[in-house]
């Protein structure tokens, strides 16, 4: 029984060391593995940090290209590097990045970068002795400015650069200004001074421009004579000579300044006849031009809106009937009442008078009435010339050719001014017909005190 005990702990023994021992070693594997996991994790933890993480984008703009792609630091980007010229950036030097900062992206992003090439170099063309659209396109092409100047010696022909500076061939920044020299007439030192009084300002400038003068000083006044803008007076007489370049001082007329204004009329309620008014219309002074018209007028009072600068007569007319000419005051700066026709004497009971011009062209005459009353009817008289006809009739610009019935042209019921036109013609005259020749013996022959043509003789024995 002894012996059973003893080897039965030996055994239990045995089984306990071993399993230390194992422990032991794990713990031993472990702590070695830590170890290398460890070193590894120091010396490549940039890279498996990025691989499970977001990195903040850096400023790459301002630092050399050279610099920023050898840097181990950043060797968790893929940098593709554009160069480009830049005449403000040192070659070399980044002057742009895509995606820029502040950003955060995941290890291996792509980033461009732009290098600046430094400014683009480029050589002055050889354009002496181009015609200037030549030039121009060669000077183009190479990335240059032109600033042109005139050549009057009269060495070159007309239209060639004769000089350039700087010198052909000088290496210049692109962008860079460059001078040619245009051949061109030589030119007079003198000229002579155009009329500019009665031009407008935008005209009388031109001319002076063409004659190689210019504008001076400018002086405004008001004259209501001319239009607003007119030239009245130049400080040199037409004709005078002087020196290309001269300035020409000019007085012009200023612009009247225009008002809208509202003008109140007071209306009767009725026209001559007692009849109610309805119909209210505004004529010119000559009643040829309508400037409002009010179809419901059945009121006292009407007001209308015009504009203008200068005082205006106008004609009213209410129903078929013509009220006293009114004057209206544009510089007046309120609303007036500029005529009382509450009572019946501002109608004109005798019909308004139109004027009736006539005119023709040559080859024959036009007569007839120069005024006629409202509503009359009138004739006109035309008669062509020995030798003319006539051509066509135009009244108020309108074609009644049709309606001259053996020369007599009739305007019925005349309700406006007319002009008649009437166009004369030229007759054709056709040429007589030219004989045909007698053939020989057989024409008229002489028999005695008889003649006789034997064409029409049968046989020839009438007279046998």
């Amino acid at each position: 029984m002894a012996e059973n005990t003893k080897k039965k702990n030996g055994k239990k023994r045995t089984f306990g060391k071993g399993m230390i021992g194992l422990v032991l070693f794990s713990i031993l594997f472990l702590i070695v593995s830590g170890l290398f996991s460890y070193l590894s994790l120091i010396r490549h933890g940039s890279q498996l940090f990025a691989k499970h993480g977001d990195i903040q984008l850096p400023e790459f703009v301002g630092l050399p290209s050279a610099f920023v792609t050898g840097r181990e630091e950043y060797a968790g980007f893929r940098f593709e590097v554009i160069e480009d010229y830049n005449s403000e950036v040192a070659p070399g030097i980044i002057f742009d990045q895509v995606p820029g900062p502040p950003k955060t992206v995941k290890d291996n992003a792509r980033v461009t970068l732009y290098v600046s090439k430094g400014p683009r170099m480029v050589s002055v063309p050889d354009v002496i002795g181009m015609t200037y659209g030549e030039a121009m396109k060669a000077i183009q092409e190479a990335q240059l400015q032109v600033i042109r100047k005139t050549d009057t010696s009269g060495e070159k022909e007309q239209n060639t650069i004769t000089a350039i500076d700087p010198e052909p061939g000088t290496v210049l920044e692109a962008g860079s200004s460059i001078t040619i020299y245009v051949s061109s007439p030589v030119t007079s030192v003198t000229t002579k001074v155009p009329k500019i009084v009665d031009m407008d300002f935008s005209t009388a400038k031109a001319t002076l421009a063409a004659y190689g003068l210019r504008i001076g000083s400018i002086e405004q006044v008001y004259d209501l004579t001319k239009a607003p803008g007119t030239v009245i007076s130049q400080s040199v007489k037409p004709g005078a000579t002087v020196a290309n370049g001269t300035s020409i001082d000019v007085v012009i007329t200023y612009g009247l300044e225009v008002f809208e204004r509202t003008f109140r009329l007071e209306l009767p309620y009725m026209d001559p006849t007692g009849k109610k008014v309805y119909k209210v219309e505004i004529f010119s002074e000559d009643g040829k031009e309508k400037l409002a018209s009010f179809s419901d007028a059945g009121y006292r009072y009407l007001r209308f809106t015009r504009k203008g600068s200068v005082d205006e007569i106008v004609r009213i007319k209410i129903g078929k009937y013509w009220f006293r000419t009114i004057r209206l005051d544009y510089q007046n700066n309120t609303s007036v009442i500029v005529a009382d026709f509450s009572s019946q004497n501002g109608f004109t009971l005798d019909p308004p008078s139109f004027p009736i011009t006539l005119t023709c062209t040559e080859g024959g005459t036009v007569t007839g009435p120069d005024t006629a009353f409202q509503g009359e009817d009138i004739t006109i008289t035309i008669k062509a010339a020995p030798g003319y006809h006539i051509d066509q009739v135009l009244d108020n610009n309108f074609d009644v050719t049709a309606s001259v019935k053996k020369g007599k042209y009739v305007i019925k019921n005349v309700q406006t001014f007319h002009e008649v036109h009437v166009f004369f013609e030229k007759d054709q005259v056709q040429p007589e017909p030219t004989p045909e020749p007698t053939p020989p013996g057989q024409g008229p022959r002489a028999l005695g005190g008889w003649f006789f043509d034997p064409r029409f003789i049968p046989n020839r024995n009438l007279f046998s």
